[in-house]
């Protein structure tokens, strides 16, 4: 019996120690491996092996994109590392925990994570998740397209390890290598990038792993790209597309991997290539992973925008604000704070603004509305002069609508609840909306919407919806001469889409249905040639 018992601490240590060995470099064994250490560690109560193989499932889950299963991999982790004070699964899991946060929109906790990590790091002295901590928050910031900043904290990374080791011993080296690389030739400092890419080349070759070679191929992509060697690049970018690497399970790294060789096919528009490098992508992206299929939109909408594909391009900012309203469902609670001022808290002191909110990730780059998550009033414009010129678009409906005695109500209950006001009309015109209803905020209380090939009655049923569902929330509104609670009023015109077409004209027509409603008391809607209405 003490035979069997020795036999499997044994078989833990060393299943405990090619776990460490293929961590990284070959994910399928690291999970094999995860598995029977699990299985041969609860034979024997041994809870620090279970833990340890709790730990590197949720390692592996994570960087497989599997979310649910990872979480429930670190609750197990944690249960027992608080337990019996594994400080080292500890921190492991409050880097993977971080990771975890990152990927589903919360970066407050994904940086409360790390520096949580940070610390218990620091205190025991252990070197490479000082250095995973910094790189992950630089490459945060990077994400948030503030280069600056992730270099700040790259090279902080960077620093640790040229402190502490004389060569590159792990994997979390190449990683901060590439990563010192790409910001170095983002921020300008060519020289350093070059230095830094001859000083380390062979070591890269060696540590990367065949699995992770991408590190390698996606540093020579950039800096052939820097160095204007076109001809060199296109190979590169080649590469990617031919080589297979967009079946590998580490779908977080080569997702960013192929992203970033889209972004410099883009800049050298390059159609064909980026078209093929996006469909790698598509083949990396789980269809349940929200924040891989927003940036997989975002970049068909750029590469909509770079060649002039208006069709595409307007089914791309509609599959996009889809999912972001989907991440919004999930992020409010946690946008009360900013990642500067988290940091600022555990004294990583830094001079820059604050990151970029998703919001005006999508008032730049998707013409959406700040406030309300509408399309904004110019890209609406250019969306109707689009589908002016669509030979499928039979019928253009407008609608114009606005908050009966907008004025009153911010008056007495103030602009911030005037605010909330205006994003509760919003989701109505939205969540009611199919493919055919395109909603955007005019101005003010004003919102306009273009109603696609629909009839009078579609539209009526449409205004029907938002007014019930406005109703439903019983908003208070004891100013108002329409209701006792918030209202709206709407008018709309529905014309043919044929030459004489105008949007001025067909935006008077609809505003003078409104003026007719207002004219009647309120809280209800009309066409000129109608007098439907919903109280």
């Amino acid at each position: 019996m003490e035979n069997k018992e020795e036999n499997l601490k044994e078989f833990i240590q060393n299943k405990m120690e090619a776990i460490q060995t293929v961590h990284h470099v070959d994910l399928k064994k690291q999970k094999k491996y995860s598995n029977e250490l699990l299985e041969a560690a609860k034979k024997i109560n041994d809870f620090y092996g279970i833990a340890f193989a709790y730990a590197f499932l949720a390692d592996y889950y994570v960087t497989i994109r599997e979310h649910h299963n990872c979480i429930h991999y670190v609750q197990k982790t944690k249960e027992i590392a608080l337990a019996y004070n594994y400080l080292d699964l500890l921190i492991k899991i409050h880097i993977i925990e971080g990771m975890y946060h990152n990927a589903n929109f919360d970066e407050i906790t994904a940086v409360q994570c790390y520096l949580d990590g940070l610390k218990v790091a620091q205190q025991a002295h252990d070197i490479n998740t000082q250095i995973a901590v910094y790189n992950n928050i630089g490459v945060m910031f990077e994400e948030k397209d503030d280069n600056t900043d992730g270099l700040l904290y790259i090279q902080k990374a960077f620093d640790l390890f040229n402190a502490n080791k004389d060569a590159i011993r792990d994997h979390i080296d190449c990683v901060v290598i590439f990563n010192l690389i790409e910001l170095y030739l983002k921020n300008g400092h060519i020289k350093k990038a070059i230095d830094l890419y001859d000083k380390y080349y062979d070591d890269l070759k060696i540590y990367v792993g065949e699995e992770n070679i991408g590190i390698l191929y996606v540093s020579q992509l950039y800096m052939a790209y820097y160095m204007k060697n076109e001809e060199y690049t296109l190979q590169m970018i080649d590469f990617f597309i031919n080589s297979g690497l967009h079946n590998t399970l580490n779908r977080n790294m080569y997702f960013s991997f192929y992203r970033d060789a889209f972004q410099i096919t883009l800049k050298l528009e390059d159609k064909e290539r980026a078209d093929k490098l996006l469909r790698c992508m598509g083949t990396l992206c789980l269809e349940d992973d929200i924040a891989q299929q927003l940036q997989l939109h975002l970049c068909w909408i750029n590469f909509a925008e770079t060649f002039h594909m208006e069709n595409a391009l307007i089914y791309s900012y509609k599959q996009y604000y889809q999912l972001q309203k989907q991440v919004s469902d999930v992020t409010n609670k946690f946008k009360a704070e900013s990642m500067r001022e988290k940091i600022l808290v555990n004294d990583m002191q830094t001079e820059k603004e604050c990151i970029m909110k998703e919001k005006q990730v999508l008032e730049s780059k998707v013409k959406i509305d700040g406030l309300t998550g509408l399309f904004n009033r110019s890209y609406f414009i250019n969306l109707i002069n689009s589908l002016h010129h669509n030979h499928n678009v039979e019928k253009l409906g407008i609608i114009l609508l606005d908050v009966d005695y907008f004025k009153q109500y911010n008056d007495c209950y103030g602009h911030t609840q005037g605010d909330k006001v205006l994003q509760s009309v919003a989701r109505c015109l939205d969540i009611n909306s199919d493919s055919r209803i395109f909603a955007a905020r005019y101005g003010g209380d004003e919102f306009i919407c273009v109603c696609v090939n629909m009839s009078d009655h579609e539209i009526e049923y449409y205004l029907g919806k938002v007014k019930e569902d406005l109703n439903n929330m019983h908003i208070e509104h004891k100013k108002s001469k329409a209701a006792d609670i918030v209202s709206v009023s709407a008018g709309y015109a529905n014309l043919k889409n044929d030459k004489y077409f105008q949007l001025d004209v067909a935006v008077n027509v609809a505003d003078s249905a409104l003026y007719q409603v207002k004219e009647n008391g309120r809280n209800h809607f009309a066409s000129l040639n109608k007098n439907s209405c919903a109280q």
